[in-house]
């Protein structure tokens, strides 16, 4: 499988369950960074680390304080839950 990456636009500390504001957001097809429920298929993806960033800085409604990162899209949420389920024992 070729390797994607993604554009995460990560702000804030703490998780909010905890009365933190971390409010971390993935990049979108749209060229914004997506709020609430969406589809996988709503997620941009990008061949090279460089265009993941480049697109990620660009995005129309990145917050003051934010930071962009990027992940790898072979290893992303469900990718995730089954290594942490692996390394629990499940």
């Amino acid at each position: 499988m070729a390797q994607r990456f993604r554009a995460m636009e990560f702000y804030g500390t703490g998780d909010p369950y905890f009365g933190g504001n971390a409010e971390d957001r993935v990049l979108g097809k749209s060229g914004a960074f997506l709020r609430g429920f969406y589809q996988r298929a709503d997620i941009a993806e990008f061949p090279t680390r460089e265009e993941a960033l480049a697109a990620g800085e660009r995005a129309t409604n990145r917050r003051n304080g934010g930071k962009v990162g990027i992940l790898s899209s072979p290893f992303c949420v469900d990718e995730a839950l089954k290594a942490f389920a692996d390394a629990a024992g499940r």
